[in-house]
């Protein structure tokens, strides 16, 4: 009898142990690295990736690729193995040996995938197009850590981008935006590598730029300074863009974060407002998190009513100003550009005797020239700014439009 009742509580206690398993979504642990061998393809490439599992088993899992909304657009199956890691994975990257071939199917829209709506799959477009949205595939990998180091705080001389990088909270946050964007615009998705080719986005009249944006390669900055001079039109959501040099090595899939001259990263001889119209150093940090609207007339401010927007950041950019009977003006002799505006404002400081601002601002670097127009701060792409802000969204998207006029 005692017999029949362990045997009948072992049943139970399995049964339980079963249902309790089953609720566990485990798929988050299923799949340790994942990677691919280039920054981004065309609908027709053949996309290697390679994948490693923590468990010291192999086996065949069916994974999801979907577009950025969350939409299951393709699957295939993956083999999972427990891969040896390089060294050095920061430097020299993961040296995953085995790995999968994919292809999108020929019509796919040029987007941001996702595998398992985490791994980040850029498809270009050979189109002609309005909007080219750049994704910062180089910067995210740079900023990604492995076991809690960066090739920042090792001062790296090189990073390889072949190690898993996750989509950014900044691509997250502008989902809805993207989504906008591609049910009203024709949009061509490139990252921030594929800048180095003016080929790639020469043709868009408005390039957007967000997120992480911190290190160039000089043909990034060429390309970019070009696509101005020939009228291109950019809507900037970053902090640091322009800030550091670096070089891409194709070959080796690896960003050279300094050369043979130097024994650390460096910033550009001209500093990134001579490009882009604004940098952190004249905006800097602030305990307000808001922005006074003074040009309320401003197309970009259409449908907002309040005297002030509510944003905030960590950090902010700015061009250089000049204050006025307490009020700031851009310092156009300073910056060398056309023209600049102030759109909306609000004090902030890099440096304890520096008095710079923070806002929106639109810039014009020659009277032929594209327009620049910056919002201010990377983080005003976060889920808590953009993602529940109404006039952060009727902002953003009024320049497009302002933009493609």
């Amino acid at each position: 009898m005692f017999k029949e009742l362990k045997v009948i509580k072992l049943i139970v206690f399995a049964g339980l142990l079963f249902v309790i398993l089953s609720k566990i979504d485990f798929s988050d642990n299923i799949i340790k690295e994942l990677y691919t061998d280039k920054h981004s393809y065309y609908a027709d490439d053949t996309i290697k990736v390679y994948s490693s599992t923590p468990f010291n088993f192999s086996f065949s899992r069916n994974i999801s690729i979907n577009d950025i909304s969350g939409k299951k657009v393709s699957s295939t199956n993956i083999d999972l193995n427990n891969q040896n890691v390089d060294s050095n994975p920061l430097e020299d990257g993961l040296g995953f040996e085995k790995f999968i071939n994919y292809q999108f199917s020929n019509n796919i829209k040029s987007g941001i995938y996702l595998i398992e709506d985490k791994y980040p799959i850029i498809i270009k477009s050979k189109h002609i197009v309005e909007i080219t949205v750049v994704y910062p595939y180089a910067n995210n990998n740079l900023y990604q850590a492995y076991n809690d180091l960066s090739v920042f705080s090792l001062n790296s001389k090189k990073s390889s981008l072949n190690r898993t990088a996750p989509i950014d909270v900044y691509s997250e946050g502008l989902i809805p935006f993207f989504n906008f964007l591609n049910s009203t615009y024709k949009v061509n998705f490139i990252t921030d590598l594929d800048l180095e080719d003016i080929n790639n986005f020469k043709n868009s009249k408005v390039l957007i730029l967000y997120g992480k944006s911190t290190c160039w390669t000089p043909k990034m900055k060429d390309s970019f300074n070009t696509y101005v001079a020939q009228k291109g039109n950019v809507l900037l959501m970053s902090s640091y863009t322009l800030n550091n040099v670096c070089w891409y090595n194709k070959k080796d899939n690896q960003i050279i974060m300094y050369d043979d001259s130097s024994n650390a990263m460096k910033s550009w001889n001209n500093p990134p407002e001579k490009s882009i119209g604004v940098s952190y150093v004249n905006g800097g940090y602030s305990t307000d998190s808001s922005y006074q609207l003074v040009n309320s007339g401003h197309p970009i401010l259409k449908g907002v009513a309040n005297e002030f927007i509510n944003i905030k950041a960590n950090l902010y950019c700015s061009p250089p100003i000049k204050w006025y009977d307490d009020l700031p003006r851009i310092d156009i002799d300073s910056l060398g550009f056309y023209k600049g505006d102030i759109i909306a404002y609000g004090k902030a400081t890099y440096l304890e005797d520096s008095k710079g601002i923070k806002g929106i601002f639109v810039l014009q670097p020659d009277s032929t020239s594209g327009k620049i127009i910056s919002l201010g701060t990377e983080d005003w792409c976060l889920k808590e700014n953009i993602g529940e802000n109404e006039n952060l969204q009727k902002i953003t998207k009024n320049s497009i439009e302002y933009l493609l006029k």
